[in-house]
């Protein structure tokens, strides 16, 4: 996405796959606010920030370390003055704009716990769990956010999640079939589903 990141510890390398989720981002996003939940780097929110120059943004993540790098690479792009950096890991405690957000974007933790010593040595020795873990099915991430973000979209806005495979996509329907109807899901260069966009009901 143009852009050169830095990152260290306590934060996710950025990897090709979340490209996917920006170039949804650009067909869906109304303009005005949105959020990226779990910002680590501010890969995200720096790179739709930077495509849409009248946007705002709040990036919410929970590790401190990542924050900073976030800090950093949003000051560089020279974005910090449309984004707030937000320090949580409870969605109850963000601030939600009126009418809501248009948009809500993450890349979660997502793979189950027992599954993350067998990830690739530079994945599983050196990457933060906590942008990894997503629990025991590793779906601890969207049982938490789908129902909050039903509340915190503005009409018609939409909920864009880098999510890990196809059989993930069929266990997350589970959850948000209550909340969402779904816009699309992309599927990576591998065939694999990767990027789901759901829109909020109106409902």
């Amino acid at each position: 996405m143009d852009l050169t990141l830095a990152v260290g510890p306590g934060c996710l390398v950025p990897r090709p796959e979340t490209e996917l989720l920006v170039l949804e981002s650009r067909k869906h996003f109304r303009g005005g606010v949105f959020l990226d939940w779990g910002t680590g780097s501010g890969c995200l929110a720096a790179a739709i920030l930077q495509d849409d120059h009248e946007s705002r943004c709040i990036a919410v993540e929970k590790e401190p370390r990542a924050i900073m790098w976030a800090w950093k690479n949003l000051k560089k792009a020279g974005l910090l003055g449309r984004c707030l950096l937000w320090h949580s890991g409870d969605p109850g405690m963000v601030p939600i704009p009126d009418p809501g957000f248009e948009m809500i974007v993450a890349n979660p933790p997502y793979i189950s716990s027992g599954e993350i010593s067998g990830l690739m040595p530079e994945v599983s020795l050196f990457e933060p769990s906590s942008a990894l873990d997503g629990g025991f099915d590793g779906l601890d991430f969207y049982r938490l956010l789908f129902p909050w973000s039903r509340g915190a979209l503005a009409p018609g806005g939409v909920l864009i999640l880098e999510i890990g495979d196809d059989r993930q996509a069929l266990e997350i329907e589970k959850i948000y079939s209550h909340f969402f109807s779904v816009e699309s899901l992309v599927r990576d260069l591998n065939g694999i589903s990767r990027i789901l966009v759901l829109k909020k009901q109106s409902f």
